[in-house]
């Protein structure tokens, strides 16, 4: 019974599911403070954690727990927009979990434009 367990955990592959990978904003002010949840599900037989998430500059914060995902459990990343620059803005997001070498990337974009007074 050993071998068998032993068999599973050795030839189980990470499986998940995003709610969405890229997520647009669309148009927003220059200023404005924007948001968004990126869900993770644990589609596979074994658990999963969350090591680290990043991103590609001081604009973009990420906000995640740092528990373990149980199989057919979910967990979400929240990543926090500062519109300082205007023009058009697409921003990468590193999310890397036990198990694997390469992070997965998410995205947020979008368009900053002049506040209307």
């Amino acid at each position: 019974m050993k071998f068998i367990v032993m068999l599973n955990v050795l030839f189980s592959f990470y499986s998940f599911d995003w709610n969405q990978k890229i997520y647009d904003f669309g148009t927003i002010d220059r200023g404005e403070n924007v948001e968004t949840t990126f869900i993770l599900t644990n589609n596979s037989n074994i658990p999963i954690t969350l090591e680290n998430v990043r991103t590609t500059c001081g604009c973009t914060a990420p906000y995640w727990s740092s528990g373990i995902i149980l199989p057919r459990d979910t967990t979400h990343i929240i990543v926090q927009f500062n519109s300082k620059k205007i023009g058009n803005f697409n921003k990468k997001i590193w999310v890397y979990h036990s198990g694997q070498r390469k992070a997965e990337k998410l995205w947020i974009k979008g368009k900053i434009v002049r506040k209307n007074s």
